[in-house]
């Protein structure tokens, strides 16, 4: 026994010196056990697993969960089980703050707010499910809280009431901000209430991307972006919005809007105006598709006082309607190589013939080119992003202008349904930089008006919960008890163990 004296003397002080949480504890949760008490007494490293069932809010429910990035606190659903967290609309489901945590998997049916986030950072919600709320689906809207590093993907989230946003992000007056954040893969539909915003980042908020949701039938725009207050640049790319009351997508200022794909809305396709004391500057609008037939298209509102505004290689499908308008003139934007079938002024713009002969079936959502259509190579280089809606590299010198580049094959990506977008989009996944798809850096930053970078919004600093949380040595045990520190190594060597380890870790260093 004198080597395990010896490697109990050389490790105990090391052991011996790491952090309680530094194991986590390992909860298995069915409707027989207090999910709402579990969820409360959660400390870094821990996980909970939940089985399906419906457990109904106890009352007013606030949590913090204080991660850390090597031991992240991860609440999810046990594989192929969706359990349900009940309640009225008195109370939000669930109020929301922390660090390095992870909630995944779960129904909310009820609540005000169904997700209510205070000051948060690396935080990660996905997969989830809201609905049935008297106010918003999803917010992060605390007045003086700051929110950044957070990753909101693959939820759905559809009949909201009161105000009703399907997100609502940031606050009036950048009383509170989001940035450095990944809105992505989402599916907001059918939101309800007095307004019923689909994706609205507000004021302030800055160096997010919001790239590859779906938004159908809202009341208010399917996606609102207001200005970033000299911060860094937002990108919103290859989103889907489908039937919309009011502007498919509204943007202010600060912000590259590409490679979206919006049809049918009761205001303009995309609209860029002043809201809440923004007014347009720095703003790229770049390979669009906008299909409104007997509306409007794009609307600039206030481009004549503009500075850094660009309108470029879009394809504006409004026949018998506006394809494009400055109401006040478009002062020194640059506008060049969109093709409009509809009223549009000359410059900037090149004709089409109809969406029949342009498109291969808007009847059936699908806007690829024909062989023949007057977008196929048709674009200004000098404003070109690098990959289209599919992620198809735009290489060939010769852009064509709307979000897609014609291959020579039938549309060869996913055709939008009344669904979760599939597959990877715009050249990147979930877990990369937004210049990484595409674009580049220099068409973020060129609307950045103190020319700082943009800060890898698109990155995922979130743990994965399908691999339990376990990032680093944030390590948890085989069983689910919370390890007793030191004294599960000594036991291990004293008895000889050389077999598979208790602890599913890498060796000390």
């Amino acid at each position: 026994m004198i080597g395990t004296r010896r490697l109990a003397s050389r490790w105990l002080p090391w052991l011996l010196a790491l952090p309680a949480t530094a194991w986590g504890t390992d909860y298995d949760i069915t409707p027989s056990d207090d999910l709402w008490g579990t969820m409360q007494a959660l400390v870094a490293g821990d996980t909970v697993t939940v089985h399906a069932g419906v457990y109904t809010r106890p009352g007013f429910f606030e949590v913090t969960w204080a991660g850390t990035e090597s031991a992240p606190i991860v609440v999810r659903a046990a594989a192929g089980d969706r359990p349900v967290l009940s309640g009225d609309a008195s109370q939000n489901m669930i109020n929301l703050q922390g660090s390095y945590y992870v909630l995944s998997g779960f129904e909310i049916d009820g609540g005000s707010h169904g997700l209510r986030v205070a000051q948060s950072d690396h935080g990660t919600i996905e997969d989830m499910i809201i609905h049935a709320t008297g106010d918003v689906g999803l917010s992060m809207n605390r007045p003086g809280h700051d929110y950044g590093d957070m990753t909101v993907r693959r939820n759905e989230i559809y009949d909201t009431s009161g105000a009703g946003e399907c997100m609502y992000l940031g606050c009036n007056d950048s009383m509170c901000r989001v940035h450095n954040s990944l809105i992505a893969a989402n599916y907001c539909h059918d939101t309800g209430g007095t307004q019923g915003d689909g994706i609205e980042l507000k004021r302030g908020s800055y160096a997010n991307v919001i790239r590859d949701n779906v938004v159908i039938r809202t009341n208010y725009p399917g996606i609102l972006v207001y200005g970033a207050d000299g911060m860094g640049a937002n990108l919103v790319e290859g989103n889907f919005v489908h039937t919309v009351a009011d502007n498919g997508i509204q943007v202010a200022a600060e912000a590259v809007v590409r490679n979206n794909i919006v049809m049918f809305a009761g205001g303009s396709a995309l609209a860029s105006q002043p809201h809440q004391g923004v007014d347009p500057n720095y703003l790229s609008i770049l390979h669009n598709t906008l299909y409104n037939p007997g509306g409007s298209c794009f609307r600039g509102s206030a481009w004549n006082i503009g500075a850094g505004l660009v309108l470029a290689n879009n394809a504006l499908y409004c026949e018998g309607g506006t394809a494009l308008l400055f109401p006040d003139g478009p002062g020194v934007a640059v506008v060049t190589a969109n093709v409009v079938a509809g009223a549009a002024p000359a410059a900037g713009t090149q004709a089409a013939r109809t969406a029949l002969l342009d498109l291969l079936d808007a009847a059936a959502w699908n806007l690829y080119p024909t062989a023949d259509s007057p977008l196929v190579d048709s674009g200004d280089v000098t404003q070109s992003a690098t990959r289209d809606f599919n992620g198809t590299p735009r290489d060939d010198g010769l852009p064509d202008p709307g979000a897609y580049e014609w291959t020579g094959v039938p549309n060869p990506g996913w055709i939008p349904v009344e669904d979760f977008r599939e597959g990877s989009t715009t050249g990147a996944d979930a877990g990369v930089s937004p210049d990484a798809g595409a674009g580049s850096d220099a068409a973020v930053d060129a609307v950045s008006p103190d020319g700082a970078t943009d800060t890898d919004a698109g990155r995922d600093d979130g743990p994965d919960p399908a691999t339990g949380g376990d990032l680093g040595c944030g390590c948890h045990l085989a069983a689910s008890p919370r390890a007793p520190g030191a004294l599960v190594w000594l036991v291990a060597w004293a008895i000889g163990r050389r077999r598979t380890p208790l602890l599913r870790c890498p060796a000390p260093p």
